[in-house]
């Protein structure tokens, strides 16, 4: 029996019982199987417990003894001779009839191969460097950028429509690939201090039609990158009341109170 044929037959069995199979039942069988595999594939040879507990991490012998008494009940260790106590060795074989009843494990991992979305689908960046980012799904995105994605598209939604509403080609806000389009966004985050918190203000400050300058100037990320730092500057500006008119409307405040 070789190696494959063991972790094959284990793995069918505990597709088949989770119920019964636990992570320490796994971690005990596939050992037993290498030190045979290391013993040039003995028929009988001995399980030292204290070591195999340790290779194992398990660390209660009640729970070890427990746990290998499962294994020869299922048909996957042999007892061939029963250790005195906890600091002598059993002496196995490894089961060669050791078998799951069916294919179910089988069926699961070709019906997944079929799937249209499989686990196992791409996300690298290489795959979706050069294509279109309006045609990009977000299960193709990586997961550390998922989030800066969905900012990236919302912005790119935004410029496309002051693009139109400004008569500005927009071919090339159109044709714009992921990582001409991201790759920007990234530095801004990475580089220049600036937070997706401070993104998300810049996108809002951009839908707005009356700042119609920044509309008509930025239309793609490298131009928002290079603008970032002056628009935010415009947003915190317009966000504060002017001290002269506050002056005012305390003075005519004062005023009134006078009079009454």
């Amino acid at each position: 029996m070789t190696g494959y044929e063991i972790t094959r037959k284990w793995f069918d069995f505990s597709f088949d019982n989770p119920d019964k199979v636990k992570p320490r039942h796994t971690a005990l069988y596939l050992y037993s199987a290498d030190l045979c595999n290391r013993l040039g594939w003995k028929r009988k040879f001995g399980l030292p417990t204290a070591t195999t507990m340790e290779a194992t991490g398990i660390g209660n012998y009640n729970t070890y003894k427990k746990t290998f008494d499962d294994l020869v009940d299922w048909g996957f260790i042999e007892l061939i001779l029963k250790s005195k106590n906890q600091h002598s060795s059993n002496v196995i074989a490894l089961c060669k009839n050791a078998e799951a009843k069916n294919k179910a494990l089988d069926k699961a991992v070709m019906n997944q191969s079929r799937s249209t979305v499989g686990i196992d689908k791409p996300q690298t960046l290489k795959t979706i460097n050069n294509k279109k980012i309006s045609e990009i799904e977000i299960s193709e995105v990586p997961q550390e950028e998922k989030e800066l994605f969905k900012y990236g598209i919302n912005l790119h939604q935004v410029i496309l429509k002051n693009a139109n509403q400004k008569n500005v080609p927009l071919k090339k806000v159109e044709n714009v690939t992921y990582h001409s389009w991201i790759n920007p966004l990234k530095l801004m985050l990475e580089i220049d201090s600036i937070s997706l918190k401070h993104l998300k203000k810049i996108i809002e400050y951009l839908k707005n039609p009356e700042n119609e300058f920044w509309c008509k100037i930025i239309l793609d990320t490298k131009g928002l990158r290079k603008n970032s730092s002056k628009i935010l500057t415009e947003i915190n500006s317009s966000s504060k009341p002017s001290i002269s008119k506050v002056r005012t409307d305390d003075f005519l405040t004062s005023k009134l109170e006078s009079y009454e």
